[in-house]
């Protein structure tokens, strides 16, 4: 049985940056999905699923975070945003707490902005290589490798591709100080060249997924002026 190629779906009225990227990412054997409104980005979940959204802010096929909002309640793929300066009330703090997983600044690099998209599919199901392969325990949370789930006293736990991955890290490196750019190199897969906010906002969400009391943190808690520890 042949497999089907890797999509990606690209939410933008550009059709040059739709052209420059779909072009790249076919020297991948990655196929491009181009949808020119919200409603076709949503209705792509319901084909042949897409590995990755790309979402377009400068370009906009609708409301962006609405539409990041509805990709997150219904998927776990991972959601890049590209983001302009003129989009006001629109940030990546805003982006991030609504479920995105990275964000991008206009004007972009079509080819850095591939690499990027690569590097999200790579790490999508890809444990760290230090971590176990069987069930864990850390804490009051039971973390299996191979299904890609956690547990709270037996209660499911919800993470996005993303958030598990970081989580995964951080109990590797459980009782070591772990700085945002190391988190960013380890976790996202890149060496990133902005804010590391991203790290912040990624580990308050995560926080109020795992922890019983997020404002009072026992398993996860800021070195102030360093990092994060995972003490579980």
């Amino acid at each position: 049985m042949v497999s089907s190629p890797t999509q990606i779906v690209l939410a933008t009225r550009d059709r040059q940056l739709t052209q420059s990227v779909a072009g790249k990412l076919a020297e991948a054997g990655i196929q491009l999905l181009n949808t020119a409104e919200a409603s076709a980005t949503t209705e792509a979940l319901s084909g042949a699923r897409p590995s990755l959204f790309i979402v377009d802010a400068a370009h906009p096929v609708g409301d962006v975070l609405g539409l990041c909002q509805a990709l997150r309640a219904m998927a776990t793929e991972p959601i890049i945003v590209l983001l302009a300066a003129n989009t006001p009330g629109l940030d990546e703090a805003t982006l991030l707490e609504a479920g995105v997983d990275d964000c991008m600044h206009h004007p972009v690099s079509h080819r850095e902005l591939v690499a990027r998209g690569r590097a999200h599919l790579r790490r999508r199901n890809q444990p760290g290589k230090d971590a176990p392969r069987g069930p864990m325990k850390a804490g009051e949370l039971e973390i299996d490798v191979a299904s890609h789930s956690v547990r709270r006293q037996g209660s499911p736990i919800s993470l996005t591709p993303l958030e598990f991955n970081l989580l995964l890290y951080l109990v590797t490196n459980r009782g070591k100080v772990l700085t945002r750019t190391r988190l960013l190199e380890k976790v996202w897969g890149w060496e990133y060249t902005t804010s590391t906010r991203t790290v912040d906002v990624r580990i308050r969400l995560l926080r109020r997924k795992i922890e019983i009391d997020p404002d009072r943190p026992r398993l996860l808690v800021t070195i102030t002026g360093v990092g994060y520890r995972f003490d579980g």
